[in-house]
């Protein structure tokens, strides 16, 4: 399946996209007499306004964060002979002059910096060009970790267009330098699905996520709608809808 199609049915599936849609296919049939569909209307509006309360929105991500934050004496006794971070996104960064690694993929580099300053192994950071850009990702991400983190010994993968494809080929260059256990760095609420493609490679994983998403709004707040608790219950839709479609292709 092709990334284009792969975010069309994203966007079509999952929040705001998904309960919009099906508040417009309401509209729609009961513009042409069929007054029950105003039942789909008020099921989509209901839909996208609990996506967007925090309630809603910490529920569903905390319960996409199955992997504990790794202490300084675990991350010493691991065992890691690499460290392999996953690409998160790019950003426009006009004041640099060219694209540079999104927010997401700067809060995952920072931890695989620090994780190499622990354990002085090298990083591999993985993420290609999935919309046909110019630069792959991982090499927006290895001239950040240098430049921006001081980090030394940095690989890169550069064909990867997805968390799949990210183990498949991190996995392969591994290999090649007869690298068998690694510390894995992602975000928390993707860590399960990244665990499970790496472990498909043979290799051993040591889960170290960052970017823990979760938060505590008190009552009322956390039944106001917010961006925040929006992207939050988008986030943890798209693992589970993601882990699934994993389980049923490989």
């Amino acid at each position: 399946m092709s990334i284009l199609l792969t975010r069309t049915l994203e966007t079509l599936l999952l929040p705001p996209g998904g309960p919009l849609l099906l508040a417009a296919v309401g509209l729609a049939l009961s513009a042409r007499g069929w007054l029950r569909a105003r039942w789909l209307t008020a099921a989509g509006l209901g839909l996208l306004y609990l996506c967007a309360t925090p309630l809603v929105g910490t529920f569903l991500l905390r319960a996409t964060e199955s992997y504990p934050a790794l202490t300084t004496a675990q991350v010493r006794s691991s065992g890691a002979e690499a460290i392999v971070v996953l690409g998160a996104g790019r950003s426009r960064g006009p004041e640099y002059g060219a694209a540079v690694p999104s927010a997401y993929s700067l809060q995952r580099l920072r931890y695989a910096a620090y994780l190499q300053r622990l354990t002085g192994v090298p990083i591999l950071a993985s993420g290609g060009a999935p919309l046909g850009e110019k630069v792959p990702e991982a090499t927006l991400m290895a001239a950040t970790l240098r430049q921006a983190f001081g980090s030394e010994q940095v690989w890169v993968e550069r064909g990867s267009r997805n968390t799949e494809e990210n183990a498949l080929y991190s996995g392969r260059l591994l290999a090649a330098r007869h690298i068998h256990r690694i510390l894995l760095v992602t975000h928390a609420w993707h860590m399960a699905r990244a665990v499970a493609a790496f472990k498909r490679t043979g290799l051993e994983i040591v889960a170290a996520p960052t970017g823990f998403g979760t938060r505590d709004t008190p009552l009322p707040l956390a039944l106001l709608p917010s961006a925040e608790a929006l992207l939050d219950s988008r986030l943890a839709l798209h693992e589970w809808l993601g882990a699934l479609w994993y389980r049923l292709r490989y």
